[in-house]
């Protein structure tokens, strides 16, 4: 396996806290990892029958209006904006402030190879959260819509090219809130008011 490979393996076991669940000694920090992993779990799947039932609702009443197109742009609104917003706060600790920074660099790896395997987890990370927005909102879609099969390809073209702009854009603000943090004494004071000033400021050009 490539380092850029092994670097992708080993952040994506480290961001999911597989260790925590084979590898911890404490039974009773096993057992509090194995009950946070089944909540997630849970929760997820909840959301995503949530959202199931959300655009079914909104199906039924643009298509009694003639609009059912609404319904596909509505999904790419959201996932675009969910992607963007948590793109911005996962940048931070992914791509400029990892806590494996000064290992990693003293390891014999290219800069490159870390930089792609940290946009390449940050890349991930969304590719799942897309799962409970982007994909309910199709599947919705092409039950109400007189489609052929060959809708899900363009889907999946779509769903594979949907986070790269708003992942882009997240990172040079991410990286611009950082840098001005830096040269402040509270610097997660600062990242944090930055991140919620983007956030107020898009809902008001919104």
């Amino acid at each position: 396996m490539s380092k850029l490979g092994s670097l992708l393996k080993v952040n994506l076991i480290a961001s999911i806290g597989i260790n925590k669940l084979t590898k911890e000694k404490s039974s009773v920090e096993r057992n509090k990892s194995i009950f946070l992993a089944g909540t997630i779990v849970f929760s997820a799947i909840m959301f995503f029958v949530v959202a199931i039932l959300y655009f079914e609702l909104l199906a039924k009443g643009l298509q009694q209006i003639g609009m059912l197109d609404i319904l596909l742009v509505t999904g790419f609104i959201l996932s675009s904006g969910m992607i963007f917003f948590t793109s911005i706060y996962k940048a931070q600790g992914t791509l400029f402030s990892f806590k494996d920074h000064d290992l990693l660099m003293s390891l014999p790896i290219k800069k490159s190879d870390i930089l792609i395997s940290k946009m390449a987890q940050l890349l991930i990370v969304n590719y799942f959260f897309l799962l409970f927005v982007l994909i309910p909102s199709a599947i919705i879609y092409f039950r109400y819509s007189n489609l052929s099969p060959l809708f899900f390809l363009n889907l999946v073209l779509v769903y594979l090219a949907l986070p790269l702009i708003p992942i882009v854009l997240s990172s040079i603000l991410a990286f611009g809130i950082s840098y001005v943090s830096s040269r402040f004494k509270y610097k997660n004071l600062i990242i944090t008011l930055g991140t919620l000033l983007i956030v107020f400021l898009f809902f008001i050009i919104s």
